[in-house]
């Protein structure tokens, strides 16, 4: 008796028992209908995008609850041995583990993205990322692509890598934006205070000679020696006073929220919409995040 095999993968059998259920009139049930007709196979393509879409947001969430990588559904994914490389202490070497480093990178990431102003860097922790990053691409080498957990392994990595490129763009946009202010900032600052880290340092002053040096030939050669040399007026602060909204990662008592010297008691988990620069050195201390 003579049989075959047809492979369909996971997305595809779903999608097409879906097409069955709904949209195909009995006279039409046929797989080779299915497969053949271009409205379908859009329609398939679509309906599994569709579906990876809401994995996507359901693991997104699932991670979002503080699970621990034993119980997540990409267990496995990252590698949870302790990190030692690059991480220091004052006692020597500070374990952290691959899943430590993404949530300290997330944390990290929205904040960026919601201070009016540079924070400190995190070189260290994007380059731990990095390597673990390319550990899970070698570890997912030995998966099948139709598995169902190769596809939710391979939207957890877009999701890592979407996370540290915005964190770098976004760090370079204020770079753009307020060159001189972080120049003149960081000179003014202790080595280990410093913000910057050595390529962002070594981008921004050249960012700054080049726009300089086109300014000069473009307009200022042109103007009255009184405009040229009121080079402080262009420079562009950020806005330190701007409101954003936080959440209190401890209890932090008596912050200073109004021009009148008001006070109040942060509770943990609580949350708040205040000037920046009220809680600016909360967020350096890690007592609260920007969301």
């Amino acid at each position: 008796m003579f049989s075959f095999k047809i492979a369909i993968p996971p997305f595809d059998l779903i999608t097409l028992c879906l097409h069955c259920a709904f949209f195909t009139h009995p006279s039409e049930f046929s797989v080779v209908n299915l497969l053949t007709n271009r409205r379908r196979r859009s329609f398939i393509t679509k309906t599994r995008n569709f579906l990876r879409f809401v994995l996507c947001l359901l693991l997104n969430v699932f991670m979002s609850e503080g699970h621990t990588p034993d119980d997540s559904p990409i267990a496995g994914l990252l590698d949870t041995e302790t990190i030692t490389d690059g991480i220091e202490s004052d006692d020597g070497t500070e374990e952290i583990t691959a899943q430590k480093v993404l949530e300290f990178l997330e944390t990290a990431w929205t904040n960026e993205m919601s201070a009016p102003e540079i924070l400190m860097h995190q070189s260290e922790m994007v380059e731990l990322m990095m390597g673990q990053i390319a550990h899970m691409e070698e570890n997912m080498k030995d998966l099948n692509k139709n598995d169902f957990r190769y596809v939710a392994h391979q939207m957890e990595l877009e999701r890592i890598r979407y996370i540290m490129v915005s964190y770098l763009r976004c760090r370079l946009r204020k770079i753009e934006h307020f060159t001189k202010h972080i120049l003149n900032e960081e000179s003014a600052r202790e080595p280990d205070e410093k913000r910057l880290s050595q390529e962002e340092t070594k981008f921004a002053k050249e960012y700054y000679e080049n726009m300089e040096t086109y300014f000069q030939q473009v307009a200022l050669q042109y103007m009255p020696n009184m405009q040229r040399s009121e080079a402080d007026q262009r420079i562009v602060r950020p806005n330190l006073m701007s409101h954003v909204f936080i959440k209190a990662k401890v209890s932090v008592p008596s912050v200073v929220v109004g021009v009148d010297d008001e006070e109040v008691d942060m509770a943990a988990n609580s949350q708040h919409i205040i000037p920046y620069q009220l809680i600016a050195d909360l967020i350096h201390k890690d007592q609260v995040k920007l969301i």
